[in-house]
């Protein structure tokens, strides 16, 4: 919605806004499957993959030939897609790569710094959106390469215990606190 979808589209907001939200279940539903399938990690690219690409028509504003109101609402559906499904991930990934002596902290610093994500990007988005489009969303494709680069050197978790302690994870002898 801050990227314009009412302006775009008209409507009523909370109407919009609805439907922007029941999306979220069959999003929901997919990166479950997608996770159990290829990892938490691989997904966790695949959905930043998603947010990149979105992001970069929308600051390219390429023509797809579908006339740029079919663009856009695809753009806003994957972008959705991408930062829902990721959220799902990274909230998933927290608890299974971190002992539980540090789990709860942890997954709350994440919820903390997720929110003042969430709290500043409408501010970004206003303030740049009519004078500088592009710098707008290099700034979030930035970020999502950051993300990127920064969620390469998690470990995978899928199929692992979860962990009681920092030591030697019994099961794969891998060294948690050196990843």
């Amino acid at each position: 919605l801050s990227s314009g979808i009412n302006a775009e589209y008209g409507g009523e907001l909370i109407v919009n806004y609805i439907i922007m939200s029941s999306i979220t279940i069959p999003f929901g539903t997919l990166t479950t499957a997608i996770m159990s399938y290829i990892g938490r990690r691989s997904a966790l690219i695949l959905n930043w993959s998603v947010v990149i690409v979105c992001c970069g028509i929308a600051m390219l504003r390429l023509n797809i030939g579908w006339g740029w109101t079919t663009e856009r609402f695809a753009v806003v559906i994957g972008s959705k897609w991408g930062v829902v499904s990721s959220w799902m991930v990274v909230y998933c990934l927290t608890n299974e790569a971190l002992p539980t002596s540090i789990r709860a902290t942890a997954s709350s610093t994440g919820s903390i710094f997720g929110r003042v994500g969430a709290f500043i990007a409408p501010f970004v988005v206003k303030h740049l959106r009519k004078s500088n489009f592009r710098m707008m969303y290099g700034i979030f494709i930035g970020l999502t390469v950051l993300g990127m680069i920064i969620g390469r050197t998690l470990p995978e978790t899928k199929g692992r215990n979860l962990q009681e302690t920092m030591e030697t994870d019994s099961e794969s002898d891998v060294d948690i606190v050196k990843h």
